[in-house]
């Protein structure tokens, strides 16, 4: 890290895990610019689910599977005059270092400005919450993009990186049909990434009960009402059709079989759980190799192939296999050979209640209870 630059200090509250303090002020256009330029934390391995609880609150769970590596995990709060506090979640490789270098030295002020904006999972004071995941860019024959958005207002006020939607409406939405309604007040467009557009999309969820799925793509916004999961492929039915590389359609498999058993907040995270990516500390809790989800990875081997009861010994001997050879290897070994994953993020959020309970590294110590 370049300490000649002006660092903020920050607090740190957990291993891994530093708390940005609160914000009473944000820079949306250095925000949109940067998040146009680069973004580089999210991967085809998030977990999504929501529900009403047994006692009649509205919970959502997600889990965000990445890379494992030294940045630092964040939690931030906004309290904005003329908009709702907030608090928010994520992980980042631009926070400006390593963990230890950023718990020794702070983090350079412009990254630390930004981290607002990175937030993977918001909750405001409201009871909204919207969370972010990742649809792979897929390009036809001649090179043209299939889902890309440009735009989807070219007459608006506002233009807006889509990454920054958990901010944006987190900050000036109460609930989800006044998120869904203030997206098409803005001209959404994605990012790129080496030549490829990265799309997202978002459940956000309410303390009114209601909670759905906002996908953009094609410069369209679609919201389907009530859709109770989403991974890494698109569920609208006119994107889905155009969509070959489908990622996580064996946890969205889990999410839907499981759902209407989800009681509580504790019942959510035992269903999150069951989706999250082998790993080498936690093979109990881990249930899916990713070459599992994805279509092509091995002779014959498409998703469907994989999610086929007659196949489900093939595979299950494949994935034991497989975290067998990774249980006999160091993490520097496996860091050699990119194969480590660790699920970084677990998150169950009540909107009623207004709280986020955060699992780190998928670790029962490292857990955090914020709230509004």
């Amino acid at each position: 890290m370049n300490n000649t630059k002006k660092n903020t200090k920050v607090d740190v509250v957990l291993d891994h895990v530093i708390d940005a303090g609160t914000y009473d002020s944000l820079d949306f256009e250095m925000a949109n610019a940067k998040s146009a330029q680069k973004y580089d934390f999210w991967v085809g391995g998030c977990t999504v689910a929501a529900t009403q609880s047994e006692a009649g609150d509205t919970i959502v769970g997600r889990n965000l599977d990445l890379y494992i590596s030294d940045k630092p995990a964040y939690v931030c709060r906004t309290a904005v005059p003329g908009e709702y506090k907030t608090v928010g979640a994520g992980y980042t490789n631009m926070s400006g270092g390593s963990f230890e270098e950023v718990a020794a030295h702070g983090m350079p002020e412009d990254m630390h400005a930004m981290l607002p904006y990175l937030c993977t999972d918001i909750l405001n004071e409201k009871g909204l919450f919207c969370e972010i995941n990742m649809r792979n860019g897929e390009f036809y024959p001649d090179g043209t993009d299939k889902f890309g958005c440009p735009g989807t207002n070219p007459d608006a006020d506002i233009r807006a990186c889509v990454t920054l939607i958990p901010r944006l409406v987190s900050q000036h939405c109460a609930t989800v049909k006044e998120a869904v309604e203030y997206l098409k007040t803005i001209d959404l467009y994605t990012p790129k990434k080496k030549g490829l557009e990265w799309n997202f999309c978002f459940i956000m969820a309410d303390a009114t009960g209601d909670y759905g799925l906002v996908e953009i793509a094609e410069n369209k916004i679609s919201f389907l009402d009530k859709q109770q999961a989403q991974t890494n492929f698109y569920v609208t039915e006119e994107f889905a059709e155009k969509q070959e590389y489908k990622c996580g359609l064996g946890r969205y498999e889990t999410i839907m079989n499981g759902i209407d058993d989800v009681k509580n907040e504790k019942d959510m995270f035992n269903l999150i759980n069951k989706t999250t990516y082998f790993q080498t500390y936690f093979p109990d809790r881990c249930q899916f190799d990713w070459r599992t989800e994805n279509v092509g990875v091995k002779p014959n081997w498409n998703t469907e192939y994989v999610l086929d009861e007659a196949h489900r010994n093939e595979v299950k001997a494949a994935v034991e296999a497989d975290g067998a050879a990774i249980n006999s290897m160091t993490r520097q070994e496996l860091e050699a050979v990119n194969k480590y994953w660790e699920t970084i993020l677990t998150i169950v959020a009540n909107c009623n209640n207004k709280t986020m309970t955060i699992r780190f590294f998928e670790d029962d110590n490292r857990v955090l209870e914020l709230g509004l």
